[in-house]
């Protein structure tokens, strides 16, 4: 028998960087995706530094030292330019940063080998707290270790079922490039989620790791008919898509699909279910006040027959109930938009 986690789970390699600089993507990308793959690559690093330049009033990156494992090896950025290796050392900055920052995440959401032992922070236990005391640890940023080409593993883990993403910091994309109407479908689709899970959190403000953990487990059951609506809308995007030039005219093209498509109908639907829920209200508690002043005008004669009545107006009263809870849960099933309206709500939470 097929084991269907491997269609119902989806992993993802996040394909434009080491550096996620968008919260709001981290928070999509730890919600949706059981493991999330940081490539570990300096080609990022030099790739981005010929292309881009970063205004920064941070001087950390003066600090940074790179040192070739083997002392025969080339430093790595001997090829660029002074304004590049700065740019370069730059970006590795805002790479240990994000890492920093997020460093809850990884191991159980985020998977690298970005940072010596896998995590960027390690804590290590100086001195145990006595009974009722809190013991005190001893928190030390973890070096990084970047490698060079990894695209032959890249090119593995996609063919062993993680979902390459790309991000909208650069283009780069380190596997076979393909014109924007080849991207395959699974792509396309996670494209649109992250944008649609992207409309509840702050883009520059981070999700606090318990958040991301809580929605991961609490909306797991919701996860497998959203992807399905998220495929299904994908042939939107594909068709969108093909006159795009590049993956920043298909990012823009999924954001807007999101914003056209996908956001509207999370408004409707949840207009409708509290639509719904204000019709139940009024039919339910309506139909039982009625019943009440009908019993109150014909009374029961015995105390057999008062119980009678009342049974019958209590399950008169649940099968309504039912009946519009059942309205409401399959409303809330439509095109697998209930992922979303339950995240909202706990996200929004207090």
């Amino acid at each position: 028998m097929a084991d269907l986690s491997t269609i119902t789970n989806f992993k993802a390699i996040y394909l434009s960087g080491l550096i996620i600089p968008n919260q709001a993507t981290v928070a999509a990308l730890g919600i949706l995706f059981e493991k999330v793959y940081l490539p570990n690559n300096i080609e990022y690093v030099i790739d981005f530094a010929k292309r881009f330049r970063i205004a920064t009033s941070s001087e950390k990156y003066r600090s940074i030292v790179i040192t070739p494992e083997d002392p025969d090896e080339k430093h790595p950025l001997e090829a660029l330019t002074p304004e590049q290796q700065e740019t370069a050392y730059k970006y590795i900055d805002w790479s240990m940063a994000c890492g920093y920052r997020n460093h809850e995440l990884f191991e159980d959401v985020i998977e690298s080998e970005i940072f010596e032992g896998g995590k960027p922070l390690v804590a290590e236990m100086i001195e145990q707290g006595a009974q009722g005391q809190l013991s005190k640890y001893r928190v030390t940023r973890s070096a990084m270790q970047l490698t060079g080409d990894e695209r032959h593993k890249l090119s593995s883990m996609v063919e062993s079922g993680y979902v390459p993403v790309i991000g909208n910091l650069h283009g780069n994309r380190l596997l076979k490039e393909l014109p924007p109407s080849s991207i395959p479908a699974k792509e396309l689709a996670a494209l649109l989620a992250i944008k649609s899970v992207e409309m509840f959190f702050p883009a520059t403000k981070g999700a606090p790791a318990e958040v991301i953990l809580e929605a991961r487990h609490k909306l797991r059951d919701h996860l497998p008919l959203f992807w399905a609506s998220m495929l299904k809308l994908s042939t939107e995007l594909k068709g969108a898509i093909k006159n795009c030039k590049d993956n920043d005219e298909v990012f823009a093209a999924s954001q807007d699909l999101v914003d056209t498509i996908v956001r509207p109908a999370v408004l409707d639907l949840n207009h409708k279910i509290e639509l719904e829920r204000k019709q139940w209200f009024h039919r339910i508690f309506g139909s039982v006040y009625k019943a009440l002043r009908m019993t109150a005008s014909n009374p029961p004669l015995t105390q057999d027959q008062l119980i009678r009545s009342s049974l019958m107006l209590g399950a008169d009263a649940a099968m309504n109930f039912a009946d519009h809870l059942q309205k409401v849960e399959s409303m809330k099933n439509e095109a697998g938009l209930a992922y979303l309206l339950e995240l909202g709500a706990l996200v929004e939470k207090p």
